[in-house]
């Protein structure tokens, strides 16, 4: 579970950074701490997770995150070596354009941060099924099974205990319910609009199967686009890859593209991937739709400049 951590460097910032020696052992310890204050969340929300495929995400998710939270802890203490602080330096000579540059990168860096330490609401997103699957996931298809079996449960759920109140006039005697808890719906439902006077109210059960529907489609269309494999073709802007590791339509050109054909890019949705050096966009339709008005632009706003 537990990342190395790189402590040469940790006790190597520390002196570029204070007076007051180095503990060792003390990056990895502060490291761990915050990994296992996440495994022991994880594992209390893993009790109340429904599925097999929720708790298996959910570890899948603190794995992740132990790796790449030392990664950032590495990098961290690289930053802090950059340059050394005016405290340990003095004022004559600070470098301090370095200083600034070095700000900046924590400045960044710490955004990083953020993004991580939202593992929480994540894991939280995951047990309660609002989680979001990200088509380049390497188990989308999997999930997005796991996910419309759980709508699917649900759906019969509701049916079956509107049936049962339709039948008695009370949640009392049905399965899984306590009498208080029978007691407690039923005053629920008797103060609720005349019209939704059951358990779960037809708008519930229409929203919750337009859900599975809309699941199931994305699936297919999934499905078929995992079977193909990564395409790559080039025109006189730039070379196209068609991802399929990562959906992405992604667009790599050899030099800085000019503001001009930037604004064309950014019009049709396509978002400059500092980590892939590309322009991209989700490969699905509608990217491909914004390819061909790429590509008439660009071709009219070569007319213009000759």
């Amino acid at each position: 579970m537990y990342y190395q951590i790189n402590e040469k460097k940790a006790k190597q910032a520390k002196m570029m950074t204070s007076y007051n020696d180095y503990k060792d052992g003390s990056a990895t310890n502060e490291y761990r701490s915050v990994v296992d204050d996440v495994v022991m969340f994880a594992e209390e929300q893993k009790k109340k997770a429904n599925s097999e495929e929720a708790i298996n995400r959910i570890d899948r998710l603190v794995e992740r995150f132990a790796e790449k939270y030392a990664d950032w802890v590495n990098r961290y203490y690289e930053i802090q070596c950059y340059c050394p602080s005016i405290l340990i330096t003095g004022g004559g000579n600070f470098p301090v354009r370095r200083k600034e540059k070095q700000n900046s990168m924590m400045d960044r860096h710490f955004e990083e941060h953020t993004k991580l330490m939202s593992i929480k609401d994540k894991i939280r997103s995951i047990v309660n099924g609002s989680y979001i699957i990200k088509s380049s996931d390497e188990n989308a298809v999997r999930e997005l099974e796991a996910k419309i079996l759980s709508k699917e449960n649900l759906q019969k759920e509701m049916k079956e205990a509107n049936a049962h109140y339709r039948k008695h006039k009370t949640m009392k005697d049905y399965k899984g319910l306590s009498d208080e808890e029978a007691e407690s719906m039923d005053e629920k439902i008797k103060s609720s609009y005349s019209w939704q006077q059951k358990p779960y109210p037809s708008y519930m059960l229409s929203n919750n199967n337009q859900e599975i529907h809309r699941l199931k489609n994305r699936l297919q269309a999934l499905k078929k686009a995992k079977e193909t494999p990564t395409q790559e073709s080039e025109n006189e802007y730039f070379k196209i890859v068609r991802n399929i590791e990562l959906m992405r339509l992604q667009l790599f050109f050899d030099e800085i593209p000019s503001k001009e054909i930037r604004d064309i890019l950014k019009h049709n949705g396509f978002r400059w991937s500092g980590k892939n050096k590309a322009w991209q966009r989700h490969l699905n339709n509608n990217s491909e739709y914004a390819l061909k008005y790429v590509l008439k632009e660009l071709a009219e706003l070569k007319k213009e400049e000759i």
